[in-house]
């Protein structure tokens, strides 16, 4: 009986180790964003229009993207970046920036046709969001806007 028991029990073991031993093919998941050519064709493939800069001095051309309902717009300087994007959704405090960096500085701008925020530190804004109609915007600059 002894022999039974502990042939079932290394058994069970035998066959953990074996599931333990198996790798999965990792699970990845599929990149929401979109690459484009221009600026007109990342505008027409969310619908409506963006107004950027060409270029920016020092920086390379433009990437642009998009993905449901916002458009996106890089440009890089070495591990520098500088990100405009514009998203359908003008709700007061649409964050859309990807950036969640806790600022120390936080300084309001409210007119007549935006509600936003300019964030930073040390006198130096990374990133700034607002919105105005039925649209939200943000630029951050990961070196910092003086």
């Amino acid at each position: 009986m002894k022999k039974i028991v502990f042939g079932i029990i290394a058994i069970l073991l035998l066959t953990t180790l074996v599931a333990c031993g198996q790798k999965d093919e990792p699970t990845q998941l599929a990149n929401p964003w979109s690459d484009h050519a221009t600026l007109a064709e990342a505008c027409s493939t969310v619908g409506f229009d963006l107004t950027v800069p060409e270029h920016i001095e020092g920086y390379d051309a433009p990437v642009y993207r998009t993905m449901t309902n916002l458009i996106e717009v890089i440009y890089s300087h070495g591990d520098d970046e500088i990100c405009i994007r514009k998203a359908i959704g003008g709700e007061a405090g649409n964050d859309i920036s990807g950036d969640y960096n806790k600022y120390s500085e936080h300084t309001a701008v409210h007119n007549d046709k935006i509600d936003g925020e300019v964030a930073g530190n040390d006198g130096i804004a990374y990133k700034a969001t607002w919105q105005n109609d039925d649209f939200s915007y943000s630029i951050t600059a990961q070196s910092g806007i003086e």
